[in-house]
């Protein structure tokens, strides 16, 4: 019985840290997309949300020195999404513009976000 009760104990705690480390997930948003002279629309792309793993400690080699860690939920790869605004104001009566729309998420290093990511092109 005590075998059991162990084995059990150790699936919850995994689930549990599985569950705590993987905040980070792609969310729908809304926004407004607009330009001047044109008729603002409310369009929705996605974006990415969530936790990640962070910490500053004391060194173990060194007390007078601190470790940290700082992991960003942020997209790894994005595309456009284009709208057609009508603009009844400009010499053309439609406006083609685009917005950039999350297509994968993951906690990274925060600050070197940029250097990974990937932009599809419209």
């Amino acid at each position: 019985m005590r075998k059991v009760s162990w084995k059990l104990y150790c699936l919850l705690s995994f689930i549990v840290v599985t569950v705590a480390t993987s905040g980070c997930n792609k969310r729908m948003v809304r926004y407004h997309l607009s330009h001047p002279g044109c008729i603002p629309v409310l369009r929705s792309a996605y974006g990415c949300r969530g936790t990640c793993s962070s910490y500053s400690l004391i060194s173990a080699e060194d007390p007078f020195q601190m470790q940290r860690s700082c992991k960003c939920c942020e997209a790894i790869e994005e595309r456009f999404v284009g709208v057609r605004l009508r603009c009844p104001r400009l010499d053309k009566p439609f406006k083609n513009v685009y917005a950039k729309s999350a297509i994968e998420c993951l906690c990274r290093p925060c600050g070197q976000i940029s250097e990974y990511s990937e932009i599809k092109a419209p």
